[in-house]
């Protein structure tokens, strides 16, 4: 179980320090926050230059296990993750919700407080207030995009008007006046 542990951490860190585009400035920093830490910063000679010697070395041990690692792990697994496929092929309705929650408010247009996210059997219900019927519409769009969608009902609604699910129930209320 220790061996695991160990394993599991060198290859979380070589991760951390090898990926494509962070990689670079987080082994910088770390050489820096090293160097410094031994009382010369990255400018001077000695210490500085044993730490990035052996940030280098420590580097070049744990590309070595992240290839060993790479190369025995599953195809199926290595694709999924180098695509960014979801690793769920059959998400319940909680991980369908956040999926739908992801799409929808990676645009920062879309206001979080007026959306209220259901999902029952994959059918995914919105309901709230936006400020358009363009929003709206882009709104069940996304929603109908996420995989494993099997539909969309729409409860949203212009500002001052009443909820759809709501018009039928107000008109059933007047009858009997």
């Amino acid at each position: 179980m220790r061996k695991l542990f160990i394993v599991i951490s060198v290859v979380g860190g070589a991760f951390y320090f090898l990926h494509p585009a962070k990689g670079k400035r987080r082994r910088q920093d770390a050489l820096d926050r090293f160097g410094s830490s031994l009382g010369g910063g990255s400018q001077s000679g000695g210490f500085a230059s044993q730490a990035q010697s052996i940030a280098s070395s420590v580097a070049g041990q744990a590309q070595s296990v992240a290839s060993k690692v790479s190369s025995q792990t599953p195809a199926v697994v290595r694709e999924t993750v180098q695509r960014g496929h979801p690793d769920n092929p059959n998400p319940d309705d909680n991980t369908l919700r956040d999926r739908v929650e992801t799409e929808l408010f990676r645009d920062s247009e879309i206001p979080k407080g007026e959306l209220n996210i259901f999902v029952v059997d994959g059918v995914v219900d919105l309901r709230g207030e936006l400020p358009s019927q363009t929003m709206i519409d882009k709104v069940i769009q996304r929603a109908e995009s996420v995989e494993h969608v099997r539909g969309v009902r729409s409860y949203l609604h212009l500002p001052h008007t009443d909820a759809p699910n709501k018009e039928e129930a107000i008109e059933a209320g007047e009858g009997n006046v």
